[in-house]
């Protein structure tokens, strides 16, 4: 956990002094107090003399020293530490809260492990070992037992150019301390990236089962949960997020959010189209745009009178709140707009369909029209022939009767 607190300082830093540099390059005015940072826990754990670690480490090294006196001491010194608190059903274990969150140690026992001692006999014996994995392990590079004696830089004339300096306690903490700065100077002179490895589940198989064709992924979600609250990944996420978690260059976010104010680029032509700052500035300016940058609340759901977007050179930086309001705004005008259009397309094809639809009955009536026309002609005519045939007719039986 020590170690974690270390590394979770060292990327803080790292974000932070990125972020400065990003923002000063830019022009711009931000607040550092936005980013969380694991000071007070780093510095109850290891703090001069009041620390968790170094007061262990004495208590190692007095008369009478013992785990209930250790933790009395660090209850009474640390009673009033954010990062410290007690459990008054259990007087034996006190709690620390990590910047990943708390935990609850139990102080029996932390004595005898911290000064991990071994006889110097066991020490010579296995130094001696034909093993060199033992040997090596056994070697006590960082161990250090008596006196030695070191060159004296600021001797004067007459003074002795050595001076004998007086041998460091072992302890694990002290060990593990001195390591655990060895690691970060290590670090620190390279080009760090942060990988979070995350285990989806305890029994190392990719698949639970097989349903249909389909394999089935075995995940199991409160471990995995656990797991990136343990390791700080939810709160790297929350570095991440402070300050203008939300950068955007001045052409995206004209082409993201110009919908908002149309009426500022519709005079634009390709000769004499504005700077993308200044047209950046004056989509800012506008009245929808900054009621909305100002009625937007943080994660807490309280409005804050902090900056909540900036303008940069080339960027253009904003809280995730006031990003978020644009963006569901912007939702609001395009899904207005694709609803007019397809209003619009919905009109156009029933009105072609109509059109088509009335040429169709237009043609079939005049078919039923000419049908019954020809109909009308034929009955005419065989009425007429009828007619004809009726007065030949007549007029033969006429003669006869007269003859």
């Amino acid at each position: 956990n020590f170690t974690n607190e270390l590394l979770q300082e060292y990327f803080n830093t790292f974000i932070f002094q990125n972020e400065a540099a990003l923002y000063s390059e830019e022009g711009i005015e931000w607040e550092p107090q936005d980013f969380p940072d694991n000071k007070d826990v780093v510095a109850l754990l290891q703090e001069g003399l009041t620390g968790l670690l170094p007061t262990l480490e004495e208590e190692c090294f007095s008369v009478g020293g013992s785990s209930e006196a250790w933790h009395s001491k660090i209850r009474r010194q640390h009673a009033s530490h954010s990062c410290f608190g007690i459990i008054l059903t259990e007087p034996d274990v006190f709690v620390v809260t990590h910047f990943a969150g708390p935990v609850t140690y139990t102080a029996a026992g932390f004595m005898e492990k911290n000064r991990d001692q071994l006889s110097s006999d066991v020490m010579s014996c296995l130094q001696r070992s034909s093993s060199d994995f033992v040997r090596q392990m056994f070697l006590e590079h960082d161990r250090t037992f008596g006196t030695s004696e070191v060159s004296n830089a600021s001797a004067g004339p007459g003074s002795p150019s050595r001076r004998v300096v007086k041998a460091q306690r072992y302890s694990v903490s002290s060990q593990f301390r001195q390591q655990s700065q060895e690691l970060l100077c290590q670090i620190r002179s390279t080009d760090p990236h942060f990988i979070r490895c995350i285990k989806p589940n305890q029994k190392n198989q990719p698949f639970a089962g097989v349903v249909g064709f389909l394999p089935v992924p075995l995940f199991d979600r409160q471990a995995v949960a656990q797991q990136l609250s343990y390791q700080g990944v939810l709160e790297a996420v929350r570095v991440a997020r402070a300050g203008f978690p939300v950068r955007l260059k001045h052409e995206d976010f004209l082409r993201e959010f110009r919908c908002l104010a149309p009426h500022l680029f519709e005079s634009s032509s390709e000769g004499g189209v504005v700077a993308a700052r200044q047209a950046v500035t004056e989509l800012i300016g506008t009245d929808r745009v900054q009621s909305l940058l100002l009625s937007s609340k943080d994660s807490s759901g309280q409005s804050s009178s902090r900056a909540r977007w900036a303008i940069g050179k080339s960027r253009v930086f904003l809280k995730q709140e006031p990003y978020i309001a644009l963006r569901g705004e912007c939702f609001q005008v395009r899904h207005a707009a694709a609803t007019r259009l397809q209003a619009a397309q919905r009109c156009r094809s029933e009105t072609a369909a109509f059109r088509r639809l009335r040429r169709a009955i237009f043609q079939l009536q005049a078919l039923a029209r000419t049908r019954a026309a020809v109909l009308e002609l034929r009955q005419r005519r065989h009425e007429r022939a009828s007619a004809a045939l009726q007065a030949g007719l007549r007029t033969l039986l006429a003669r006869r009767r007269f003859a």
